[in-house]
């Protein structure tokens, strides 16, 4: 059976230059070096997801944008194909503009539910909001339970720990 079907320059036998490779775990398209996708390019994935930018040894470094099937997308910072430092999160219901480690919020953030345009600030920490008071950019300086309603309100989610289990799956 064909694992793998590259259309592109060679050089020596190896994938090297401007090509084109399908697997059934993606279809990478932009340039390699030494039968390792490198540099500019493309990876489409079944699942829809795109990943687009600069890669080394076939992850994505650097700046870059991630798309998935539901129109989300993040442009922003990647260490190893992984959200990492400073980018923007796009959703049909939220947009988080901060710092990410590791796929998760982790630094300064600002979220905007879209239903309402209401705008949160905090710290967060491995996804999890850290600081206990959070500024509610409307109504000035909010308890965290003040918040945690406030964005229960206006999502109708009924997650008992809001903040960590609702940004956790809007923004995976």
């Amino acid at each position: 059976s064909i694992r793998a079907i590259y259309d592109g320059e060679m050089l020596n036998g190896k994938r090297h230059g401007v090509g084109k490779l399908t697997t059934k775990e993606y279809i990478r398209e932009g340039t390699g070096k030494n039968d390792e996708f490198t540099g500019w390019g493309r990876e489409s994935r079944p699942n829809g997801e795109t990943l687009e930018g600069r890669f080394i040894n076939g992850k994505l470094e650097g700046k870059g944008i991630l798309r998935n099937s539901e129109g989300s997308s993040y442009i922003g910072d990647f260490v190893g194909s992984k959200k990492d430092g400073y980018g923007e999160l796009d959703t049909e219901k939220a947009n988080y503009r901060g710092e990410f480690k590791n796929n998760k919020f982790h630094g300064h953030g600002k979220i905007r539910i879209k239903e309402d345009d209401s705008e949160f600030e905090g710290i967060f920490r491995n996804g999890e909001i850290e600081k206990e008071n959070a500024n509610d950019l409307y109504g000035g300086n909010v308890s965290r339970g003040a918040k945690v309603e406030k964005i229960r309100e206006t999502t109708a989610c009924q997650a008992p720990d809001f903040i960590t289990n609702f940004f956790s799956k809007l923004f995976s």
